[in-house]
C-alpha cells in the first residue's frame, strides 16, 4: 500500500532544524532529546513523529481514502515552506500567505498525535459512560426483545459520532480545528520573533501551543486556554531562527529577542511537548527544562 506512513509533524516543517555541521557524507539530520533533556541521538525527518494510515478515512468495504494525507495536508505544507522561506529573508507576508501561514498553524494545533490521543481519550470517557447507563436500563427495565442493549443506541446519529470520535478522531478533529483556527489566527496580529543565537528555537512533537494568560481567573470548570480571551496567545517554531506568536494586542511585526527570551520560549516549547523535542544542534540546555522537570523556579 502507498501513503502508509502519516507524519502529524511534516518532515518539511523539520527540516530546518536540519543540523547545518553534519557531514555531508551522511543523510541530513536533526537532533532529538526527550522532554526532560536525555539525548535520543539524530535522526532524519522522515523516522521522526509518524503513524500508520492516521489520517485515512476507511470506507466500509475496507478501501482507503487518502485525501486528507495527499491532498489537504500536502498542499498545506506545500504552501507553508515557501511562506517561510520569505520570512526568514525579511519580507513582508501577502494576504494569501498569511493565510497559508494560518492553515498550516491550525493544522498542526489539531493534527498531532498526542492531540488526538487526548480528544479519542476523552470520547472514549463519554462512550464508556453512556455504555454503562444503557446497559443498566436495559438489565433493569427489559427494554424490548433484543438481547444487545445497546442495539438502538447504533441507530442514533449522535451515538455514531461518539464512536467515531472515540476510535478515529484525527480526520475530523483536524478538520475542526482548520474551521476553528483558520479565522481566528487571520483576524489576530503575526509577530515574528527572531534570534541569532546558534542554537535557537527548539520544536517538539507537539509545537503548536494554545496559552491564555487570563486562565487563573475562570471558574474551575473552565480552565482551559480560549482562543478568544484577549490574553491568548498561539506560538509556533518556525525554524532555529524565527518563531512565530499570534496574539489580539498590538505587536511589532518583527523582533528581535536576546538569549533570555529564548530559552523561555524553549522551555515553553518543551513543557507543552509529548514525549521528543528537536534541536538543531546536539545540545539540551538546562534553562529549557519544564518547571518540574529539574529546573527550579527562581
Amino acid at each position: 500500500m502507498e501513503h502508509k506512513r502519516h507524519h502529524w509533524v511534516p518532515t518539511s516543517y523539520l527540516d530546518a532544524w536540519v543540523d547545518p555541521q553534519a557531514p555531508t557524507s551522511k543523510e541530513p539530520y536533526v537532533w532529538v532529546f526527550t522532554k526532560d533533556g536525555k539525548p535520543l541521538d539524530h535522526s532524519t525527518t522522515q523516522n521522526l513523529f509518524h503513524k500508520k494510515d492516521l489520517y485515512t478515512i476507511r470506507a466500509k468495504d475496507g478501501s482507503r481514502d487518502l485525501y486528507v494525507e495527499t491532498k489537504l495536508l500536502h498542499g498545506i505544507e506545500s504552501n507553508f515552506v515557501p511562506v517561510r522561506d520569505k520570512l526568514s529573508r525579511g519580507e513582508s507576508l501577502t494576504t494569501t500567505e498569511l493565510l497559508h501561514l494560518c492553515a498550516f498553524t491550525a493544522a498542526l494545533r489539531g493534527r498531532t498525535l498526542p492531540t488526538v490521543k487526548s480528544i479519542a481519550a476523552s470520547y472514549q470517557d463519554v462512550k464508556r459512560q453512556i455504555d454503562r447507563i444503557a446497559t443498566a436500563q436495559h438489565k433493569q427495565f427489559g427494554m424490548g426483545s433484543d438481547p444487545d442493549p445497546l442495539a438502538s443506541l447504533r441507530q442514533d446519529p449522535t451515538y455514531a459520532d461518539v464512536e467515531a470520535m472515540a476510535n478515529n478522531p484525527a480526520v475530523a478533529w483536524l478538520v475542526g480545528s482548520l474551521r476553528l483556527y483558520v479565522p481566528a489566527l487571520t483576524a489576530m496580529h503575526l509577530t515574528v520573533l527572531r534570534t541569532a543565537d546558534v542554537t535557537g528555537f527548539i520544536t517538539s512533537d507537539n509545537p503548536c501551543v494554545l496559552t491564555d494568560a487570563d486562565i487563573a481567573s475562570y471558574p474551575a470548570f473552565y480552565k482551559a486556554p480560549q482562543l478568544g480571551s484577549q490574553e491568548a496567545e498561539v506560538t509556533l517554531p518556525l525554524s532555529p531562527r524565527m518563531y512565530a506568536l499570534f496574539s489580539w494586542s498590538r505587536r511589532h511585526n518583527t523582533v528581535t529577542v536576546g538569549p533570555e527570551t529564548v530559552e523561555l520560549v524553549n522551555r515553553q516549547t518543551c513543557a507543552f511537548s509529548d514525549q521528543r523535542v528537536v534541536v538543531c544542534r546536539n545540545e539540551f540546555r538546562p534553562q529549557w527544562l519544564p518547571i518540574g522537570l529539574g529546573q527550579a523556579e527562581k
